[in-house]
């Protein structure tokens, strides 16, 4: 995995650089749910992430209705297919290493150079207190109109459209927990992932050291470019 790199404002993100000695302990690495992303007011990066539309190429994938096959011919336009993709909490991160494009493109004026691999150690140390799965890995990015069998289930966290996000070439980490989980906080039950607001998690840690291991650089925008 190496080194990946996390865009955004330095008001939100500089408590974690430079030593990062003065992090409280109720501070940490934000992820979030995977509906905020269609509630971005940047519109260059708002994205739809609870579903995925897939245009099948109508020569190569075969439509049944009630078991009769559809001639190709017949259809005036490519088919498609809608699928759901699991709710989740993400943290998205690039491969693109203080790059002008991103820059702007997440109207950023920091970007930090994530260590990966300790970051996911630490996941998976949190992990063994709070019932959730990692996946991680690069975005695949689906052409207008696919070739190959769509993803399903899990598999669709990884998958943008080639079009509108490439650019991008984004790494992304995900958090899966249980159905129906639920947080107790002042003797109220809170769901977790439930309803049609995003949440969002946070993680921290009570040791400060952990954070120079897992944030080990980053360049201001404009003035390291």
């Amino acid at each position: 995995m190496g080194k990946k790199y996390l865009y955004g404002k330095f008001e939100h993100l500089g408590l974690f650089l430079d030593g990062a000695e003065n992090v409280p302990e109720n501070r940490g690495i934000r992820f979030c749910d995977i509906i905020h992303y269609k509630t971005m007011e940047n519109d260059q990066v708002r994205d739809d992430e609870s579903r995925r539309l897939f245009t099948l190429d109508k020569e190569l994938f075969t439509i049944e209705i009630d078991g009769e096959k559809v001639n190709s011919e017949d259809l005036q336009e490519h088919p498609t297919a809608e699928l759901t993709v699991p709710r989740c909490y993400c943290i998205c991160l690039s491969a693109k290493k203080n790059d002008p494009v991103m820059f702007a493109r997440f109207k950023a004026d920091v970007c930090v150079e994530v260590d990966t691999d300790t970051l996911i150690e630490f996941l998976e140390m949190i992990a063994k207190r709070i019932p959730f799965r990692i996946l991680h890995g690069e975005i695949t990015y689906f052409p207008s109109v696919m070739t190959l069998n769509p993803p399903i289930e899990e598999a669709l966290i990884f998958y943008k459209d080639a079009d509108l996000y490439s650019v991008e070439a984004e790494y992304r980490i995900a958090l899966l927990l249980p159905e129906r989980v639920h947080l107790i906080c002042d003797g109220e039950k809170i769901e977790v992932l439930q309803g049609d607001e995003p949440s969002f998690l946070q993680l921290g840690h009570k040791d400060n050291s952990i954070w120079p291991l897992i944030f080990t650089g980053y360049y201001r925008f404009p003035a390291d470019l």
